[in-house]
């Protein structure tokens, strides 16, 4: 199963053609689109544990439907975007395990949720207040 190297290849290029554009305007602010997308696959293709690698081919199959169907319904990318979305805290999960070789860890025991995933990266903490603060703007 997973994405042949040929594909993999394919949805990058794909990503970066649809993503290029949006991104202008901000592109000076931040690292290179090519080099962002390189290191997301970088992360998802790198072995770690067992439990944190079974969503790589999830991931890149859900990617490679989005970015290369030539016609998409709205249901569909609607669909497909929701299912990638609920991936996210496995991905951060796993690129904290290779950052720190270590998982991350739940609160009072429990194991580790989204909230878990993203504390762990302080770097990500406005986002989440920003986004937050945003549900509360009356502008």
């Amino acid at each position: 199963m997973g994405l042949k190297q040929e594909d993999e290849k394919k949805t990058i290029a794909e990503i970066l053609n649809m993503v290029n554009s949006p991104f202008v305007g901000v592109c000076k602010k931040m690292r290179a689109l090519p080099e962002i997308v390189d290191c997301f696959f970088f992360v998802l293709n790198t072995v770690s544990l067992p439990k944190l690698d079974g969503i790589n081919d999830l991931l890149k199959e859900g990617l490679n439907n989005i970015f290369t169907d030539p016609h998409p319904n709205a249901v569909m990318r609607y669909s497909l975007f929701n299912s990638l979305v609920q991936k996210y805290e496995s991905y951060l999960k796993k690129l904290y395990y290779l950052i720190n070789d270590d998982e991350v860890e739940g609160q009072d025991g429990r194991d580790a949720m989204l909230a878990d995933a993203v504390h762990a990266f302080r770097c990500l903490w406005k986002l989440v207040f920003l986004s937050l603060l945003s549900l509360f703007s009356t502008s």
